[in-house]
């Protein structure tokens, strides 16, 4: 089984719409995918009226499932109302998020029946996940390869390397999210991209749908994580 963790150099870079089109393409192919959205902040999913717009609810809808409370509940299982980073919301509802806890929820999300496991994370790669830990951390204790989602807005090459950077061995490449405020092509953006970074890099078209269900085999092939 590949698994697969979904970051980004920030917030509202395309994680989801990216993710949603390697979703159906794995679906496309006759692939059995898992999907989970561990952590979201900024959606009350107490209200059926977000289900189908939510992040996880996305997920699923790419992978042909229906959405209930439950379905959405186990996919997305630490959800916070205000638009903060995780460990704010929570503390905004008097709750305290642990590393631990969502460490373990994605590790139970591991199922061998599984072709592709995506789990996607909340806010950028160094995104304040609990009072002790970053995103990166999880990403760490997991040890899965990391797919880098990155727009094209001008300040986005210095995010995009800076992410590479921390994730180091981690990162599987980068795949682009076109801005709508992109000063260049996204092939330019990728070939200036390159020479800087050896990670393998790619691009999700404005408005497309379905990526190619083997875009990744490569990447988990070249950093021998594949099982």
């Amino acid at each position: 089984m590949a698994r697969w963790l979904i970051t980004g150099i920030g917030t509202d870079v395309g994680k989801t719409w990216v993710s949603e089109a390697l979703i159906r393409g794995w679906v496309g192919a006759g692939r059995k995918v898992g999907v989970l959205k561990p952590v979201l902040t900024g959606v009350d999913l107490a209200d059926p009226a977000s289900w189908a717009t939510s992040d996880p609810g996305r997920l699923l809808l790419a992978a042909g499932r229906s959405l209930n409370a439950e379905l959405l509940g186990a996919t997305c299982p630490f959800h916070f109302r205000a638009p903060l980073s995780p460990d704010q919301a929570a503390e905004q509802e008097g709750r305290v998020l642990s590393l631990s806890e969502v460490l373990q929820v994605v590790l139970q999300a591991d199922r061998p029946e599984l072709h592709e496991l995506l789990v996607e994370g909340a806010g950028g790669v160094m995104s304040p996940l609990s009072p002790d830990a970053t995103q990166l951390e999880l990403w760490r204790r997991l040890g899965w390869p990391a797919v880098v989602v990155a727009g094209t807005y001008l300040g986005s090459l210095s995010h995009t390397l800076s992410a590479l950077e921390v994730l180091g061995s981690q990162a599987a490449g980068v795949i682009l999210s076109p801005s709508n405020d992109a000063p260049v092509s996204p092939e330019r953006h990728a070939a200036s991209l390159s020479r800087y970074t050896a990670v393998p890099i790619a691009h999700c078209a404005r408005g497309q749908t379905e990526l190619p269900p083997s875009l990744l085999d490569g990447w988990s092939a070249r950093l021998n994580v594949r099982s």
